[in-house]
């Protein structure tokens, strides 16, 4: 089944109002105490963040697709701002002493795709069902 959702994260509030709202349509299909559920969640999470603090756009719009399969869940992620150089980002590594680059290092290690449109505003990512 697919869901889409529209909406604008005016505050980091509407992070969370958002991830639980995708994440209840979610439920009669992923169990919620799935490995597939936290990852979704967890996913969705640090992407949106990741918008909500970079994106560029001052309305900060996104569009969010939810799509079920037998075997995974894939969402697609689009947000209007000014892209990113994601090519810069994928091999990077935390580290203790900085915060940078955790949310796409834990997006990569929760993820079995993970992969973005040539001018960094759309995201496509699957999560396996375990």
């Amino acid at each position: 089944m697919k869901r889409l959702a529209e909406f604008s994260l005016v505050c980091e509030g509407a992070i969370s109002n958002n991830v639980d709202g995708l994440l209840q349509s979610l439920e009669t299909e992923v169990p919620p105490q799935s490995f597939c559920f936290f990852a979704t969640k967890l996913v969705l999470w640090e992407m949106l963040s990741n918008i909500y603090k970079y994106s560029g756009d001052p309305e900060k719009m996104v569009s969010v697709e939810l799509a079920t399969a037998e075997a995974d869940v894939q969402i697609t992620i689009e947000d209007f701002g000014a892209g990113f150089n994601w090519g810069a980002y994928m091999d990077c590594e935390p580290s203790c002493e900085d915060a940078g680059y955790r949310g796409l290092f834990l997006v990569k290690q929760y993820s079995k795709e993970l992969k973005f449109d040539s001018a960094g505003k759309k995201t496509y990512i699957v999560i396996e069902r375990r």
